[in-house]
């Protein structure tokens, strides 16, 4: 049964300091009549405030990644968190989140509208190496279909999700121990990806991440145990079994 909402809410994750980052996507949403809110999250960027450690565990997710989790990815995770929990607090039926550096197409006003109507819990708007259920498909409109997701893509730049998947997300999650395009395993929730995208990132010569700028320090440890374990080959057999969308 479809949810009809009585609001689709937009949140754009942002820090205090970063006006002139998110300047493009403000002038995109009111040139689009479409209202919004200012999340500003958890600063990692000088290191991750002290309060914060109670609720991450680093040596899980070392152990999962392979590295150290840079304070800054732990800082994007933790701000997505907290917009999930400020969803459910609230009572929003449903929500887009953006990140403040996100591009907005043409048709992404269109969307909104066809969104009043939950087609699903987690919706990406934008993704890379989404695997799906290639005939598990949903039309959201005359323009955009929703491919089912079997294992979680990359990217949280633009994504919608119901009050019942921010429950879920919070519940999967427990203590932040992944990146933030993940920090738990999507697939368990309804959730699929949007084709074509209507948000897209900003090219690399033009972003700025300042998880990009700790991460590439961090030096990954050795790999070959990763062939032991039941999640490698569960994702090998995920990766060449179902479609990846372009």
């Amino acid at each position: 049964m479809k949810i009809i909402n009585k609001q689709l809410h937009i949140f754009i994750l942002t820090l205090k300091d970063a006006s002139e980052r998110r300047s493009s996507l403000i002038e995109a949403l009111e040139e689009m009549n479409l209202s919004y809110e200012l999340w500003f999250g958890v600063d990692g960027r000088n290191g991750l405030p002290a309060e914060y450690e109670a609720v991450i565990d680093r040596f899980d997710a070392q152990k999962k990644l392979r590295r150290e989790l840079a304070d800054a990815e732990f800082a994007c995770a933790l701000s997505h968190n907290e917009i999930y929990k400020s969803i459910v607090d609230r009572g929003i039926t449903s929500a887009i989140i953006l990140e403040d550096d996100a591009c907005i197409g043409a048709g992404f006003k269109k969307l909104t509208h066809a969104l009043m109507s939950s087609p699903c819990e987690l919706l990406l708007l934008d993704h890379k190496k989404a695997r799906v259920a290639w005939r598990d498909v949903l039309q959201i409109n005359t323009d955009l279909k929703a491919y089912r997701v079997v294992l979680p893509p990359e990217l949280t730049t633009g994504y919608y999700i119901t009050q019942a998947g921010a429950v879920k997300m919070l519940a999967a999650t427990g203590k932040i121990s992944g990146v933030a395009d993940w920090p738990c395993d999507i697939s368990t929730l309804d959730c699929r990806a949007l084709m074509p995208r209507t948000v897209t990132s900003p090219p690399a010569d033009v972003a700025i991440s300042h998880i990009h700028e700790q991460r590439k320090n961090l030096v990954a440890s050795s790999t070959s145990m990763r062939f032991l374990t039941p999640t490698y080959w569960k994702r090998w057999w995920l990766k060449n079994t179902y479609k990846k969308l372009r």
